[in-house]
């Protein structure tokens, strides 16, 4: 249900958008054909023939003047015709590579060697690959064989990675093989993309030692740089070059930089690249992170400074190479956070890269952000980009799915996200995009795909529809399309599905309206009869129960009575905000970090006065400033919010907006592992205590979550993992007067 979701997101940084995004993964079956979104025709392919469309991000000022001189090809490249490019660059590191330098065993060396040689046919699309599935049995047979071979290990996590979008069992094989490959008179290219992809995983994951990631990175930029300048890419490989190091310029341009130093033969595509990001990255450093209002005029000059000469070297490259994506996309970032020449808008870059390569994900990324409010754009602008995407038809590229990805934009950024899910014409387009996706993929992103109907339902509430597909689907159904397709967990979806499905639905829905007008006692007494009515569906029975408790705790609620704020095993009142959120055995909920943080909110507003107590327990953290409290939510969303933290180690209290802020207002508050506290909010004056002792008695911090509708939450301010902290008999009670 939509009702029932929120999703958690800060401030986009601009950086994270520069040559963001490593590959464009999980691409299905190929042909290099261009989308709508671009001024070339349309070649083979789904939706042959379109022609150019100007979406209503142009016609309402973002697009500007069209791509002209320089010329982009014809047919612009693919995520997929590129992999076809690298066939004869992977039987030279791969297949020689193994053969030369490869470990040998017995048992599993022939087997070995048929595998790199059906994996190079398979992901560059060359005549003779073996099947899908029986790469993959392969794979996993020369695995369980206990084959170590680095040579091995990095084309099956390529494989499961790229092609059946396994992360969970890729990432571990890669971080295997940046750590198998010895130094040899070997050229560094696969070990540099095994280092590369290894410090990808670390950075993405939340389950992982910031020491190892930020060793893996050093490793990956030193390899990185030896392959520059080692021989490992002929004549004629330089796009194969610049697109096997992207993300590297992206993350670390400054490290490999280090590592060129007083060398010869570098690239000079590559070497003007990892300048121009290397400006941008200082750019950033001396404007800082903050909103514009907290940068001071000499940083904001020294930012100007900085983009401007990453801009030169961007405008040069792109009219040396319009084939190539990556200076275009480039600009349509710093377009968009610096401006640029008249004329130079970030979506006539945009055009100039996706004419280079119609999939180049990380000039979709800059578009979309430039049409954001905050950086010019509208909710409008944003959604008509999306519909763009879609309507190109392109499901053998992931273009399409930026529909997907801008729904998600307006959400979790805007505060409109909710209009949008619930258009009427939303679901249908959600239902072309997983259809025509899953006609263009196979294994196990097929079956994401063919499960995403039933998020699609749950989320636009159209849970009738999810249940018919949801039955349909039987043992082929896969629950993980809801994060990773839809960016949500859906821990709570399928009872929430079944509950509100006929035939229960309707009797559902009416008893939380009774509720929703006050009349608790008959939504109640209509619960119970339709869990008489579903005891045969369990997963209905369960969210019948979860509506019957929430009930009898809203009515508690409404009376001013303390109310014990709902526990159950799937913590189905609760929304995961950030972390990884469990019951314990005693009943406590514990929360254990991770580097986007840890926050858990409660789903029933409290209204613009309330009280809440409970206790906390710092349990254990690798790290000091270990912190947990109560988070205040303002109607608005995620990306609103205030916070109460007690601090383990500083022993001290703040109260502010936000995690840290400048101005919070910290008090002193003696040293223990585990607190009883309290907080009181009265409209917009919030005061604590601790250990019964008053801490902070009648504070303004700025609206901070008070107007009627606010929530409230738990949680904590971290940037690291697995700091685990529990909360305990946690009440809350509305104030009268």
């Amino acid at each position: 249900m939509r009702s029932h979701i929120q999703r958690l997101f800060g401030l986009v940084l601009l950086p994270c958008l520069l040559f963001a995004s490593a590959s464009c993964r999980r691409s299905p079956a190929v042909t290099d054909a261009t989308p709508a979104a671009v001024s070339v025709a349309v070649s083979d392919g789904p939706g042959a023939g379109a022609t150019a469309a100007s979406s209503a991000a142009g016609a309402k000022g973002k697009a500007g003047p069209r791509a002209s001189a320089p010329k982009a090809p014809a047919v612009p490249a693919t995520e997929r015709s590129i992999r076809k490019m690298m066939a004869p660059f992977y039987r030279r590191h791969l297949i020689e590579g193994y053969r030369e330098f490869g470990a040998r065993d017995k048992k599993w060396g022939a087997d070995a060697r048929a595998f790199i040689e059906g994996f190079v046919n398979a992901y560059c699309g060359q005549p003779g690959a073996p099947a899908h599935e029986a790469l993959l049995e392969q794979g996993a047979a020369l695995r369980k064989a206990h084959c170590d071979d680095p040579f091995v290990t990095y084309a099956y996590a390529t494989y499961l990675q790229d092609c059946e979008g396994d992360d969970g069992q890729a990432i571990p094989l890669f971080q295997r093989a940046a750590r198998g490959f010895h130094p040899s008179k070997r050229k560094c290219a696969i070990p540099a993309l095994a280092a590369i992809r290894a410090a990808q995983s670390y950075r993405g994951s939340t389950e992982v030692d910031p020491t190892g990631a930020e060793s893996t990175l050093g490793i990956a930029a030193q390899l990185t740089a030896e392959s520059l300048c080692d021989g490992s890419y002929l004549p004629g490989e330089e796009r194969l070059l610049l697109h096997n190091v992207r993300w590297m310029v992206s993350e670390a341009a400054g490290k490999v930089l280090q590592c060129l130093e007083g060398r010869g033969n570098i690239n000079p595509r590559a070497l003007k690249l990892l300048q121009a990001r290397s400006e941008v990255d200082k750019g950033w450093e001396e404007r800082g992170f903050g909103w514009a209002s907290s940068v001071t005029p000499e940083a904001a000059e020294g930012f100007r400074e900085h983009l401007g000469k990453a801009r030169d070297i961007l405008i040069q490259e792109w009219e040396l190479h319009p084939d190539y994506p990556y200076a275009a996309a480039e600009m349509a970032a710093i377009t968009m956070a610096a401006g640029a020449k008249p004329g130079m808008t970030p979506r006539l870059w945009f055009d100039r890269a996706v004419a280079a390569q119609v999939d180049y994900l990380p000039a979709y990324d800059a578009l979309r952000t430039s049409l954001l409010p905050r950086w010019g754009g509208s909710l409008e602008q944003l959604h008509e980009f999306g519909l763009e995407c879609l309507n190109t038809r392109r499901f053998d590229t992931d273009v399409p799915r930026q529909y997907l990805y801008a729904l998600q934009a307006l959400e979790r950024d805007l505060g409109g996200g909710p209009h949008y899910w619930q258009l009427p014409e939303t679901y249908p387009r959600l239902i072309v995009l997983a259809n025509g996706m899953a006609k263009q993929t196979q294994g196990r992103m097929r079956r994401l795909w063919e499960s995403m109907p039933v998020a699609a339902g749950w989320y636009c509430d159209r849970c009738d529809d999810a249940k018919r597909d949801l039955d349909a689907l039987g043992d082929r159904y896969d629950h993980a399309a809801f994060r990773e397709l839809m960016g949500v967990a859906g821990r709570t979806a399928l009872s929430e599905i079944h509950g509100h499905a006929r035939p229960y639905g309707p009797s559902v829905r009416k008893a939380r309206d009774l509720a929703d007008k006050g009349d608790y006692q008959g939504s109640l007494a209509l619960l119970e009869r339709v869990r008489g009515d579903a005891r045969a569906d369990p997963l209905a029975l369960q969210y019948i129960d979860r509506c019957i408790g929430e009930t009898r705790g809203n009515q508690q609620l409404n009376n001013g009575e303390w109310t014990d704020l709902r526990v159950d095993p799937t913590l189905s009142s609760w929304h995961w905000a950030k972390g990884v959120w469990k019951m314990a055995a005693d009943g406590a909920i514990e929360g254990s970090s991770t580097r986007q943080g840890l926050m858990l909110d409660y789903r029933q507003p409290f209204g613009p006065r309330w009280e809440m107590r409970g206790e906390v327990e710092f349990v254990s953290s690798p790290y000091s400033q270990q912190n947990a409290g109560v988070i205040f939510l303002r109607p608005s969303g995620y990306s609103d919010y205030s916070s109460f933290l007690v601090y383990r180690d500083t022993k001290e209290s703040s109260l502010g907006q936000f995690f840290e802020a400048e101005d919070a207002v910290r008090r002193p508050v003696p040293p223990a592992s585990r607190h009883t506290f309290r907080v009181r909010v009265e409209n917009e004056r919030v005061s604590t205590f601790v250990d019964g002792k008053p801490v902070h008695t009648d504070v303004a911090i700025g609206e901070p979550g008070t107007a009627p509708g606010s929530r409230a939450g738990i949680g904590g301010h971290y940037w690291y993992d697995k700091a685990v902290v529990r909360f305990r008999k946690l009440q809350v009670r509305r104030l009268r007067g």
